[in-house]
């Protein structure tokens, strides 16, 4: 009798789709002893309820089993997820720092550098006027003629921009 509860699951190892586990053993087992001699096993029908109910209740446990293990499976890899997402969110956080303090870096320098560009404009312009308070100091008679021939110039600018409105 002992030959016959052999596990047929180390049998079936090498074929990936072989079934295994203790409901297929119990039901293995159990059509085996029937084929050998069907009058002496047939079980009455009390213990045939209670054989269905034994493997049953193995396949509702085999099942339970099953979505445990699924639940922890994917409890797990949500966490490995959820792990890999603060590793990344930590990694990005430095690069988001050195880019801002890039931005504000560059937005330093080019406000030094407007600030410079003001600056030599203004010592440009305050050179011009010394420049020019100079040649009319030494050459008044020249700078007059000058002031004269521009005010001139600028008063038929005007005119004639007054007399193309008026047509």
């Amino acid at each position: 009798m002992a030959s016959l509860l052999v596990d047929r699951s180390a049998l079936a190892a090498p074929f990936s789709f072989a079934p295994s586990g203790p409901v297929y053993r119990a039901f293995f087992n159990f059509k085996e002893l029937n084929m050998k001699n069907p009058s002496a096993n047939t079980p009455s029908s009390q213990e045939a309820l209670t054989g269905a109910h034994h493997l049953s209740d193995q396949i509702i446990s085999s099942a339970e089993h099953a979505v445990e293990s699924s639940r922890s499976l994917a409890n797990e890899t949500l966490d490995k997820a959820e792990s890999k997402v603060r590793q990344l969110r930590g990694s990005i956080d430095p690069v988001i720092d050195k880019l801002a303090t890039q931005a504000q870096k560059l937005a330093r320098q080019s406000l030094d550098m407007a600030a410079e560009a003001s600056d030599r404009a203004q010592r440009s312009l305050h050179r011009y006027a010394n420049v020019t308070t100079r040649y009319v100091a030494n050459e008044p008679v020249k700078a007059v003629l000058i002031a004269a021939a521009v005010g001139a110039a600028v008063a038929l600018l005007v005119a004639s921009a007054r007399h193309r409105d008026s047509r």
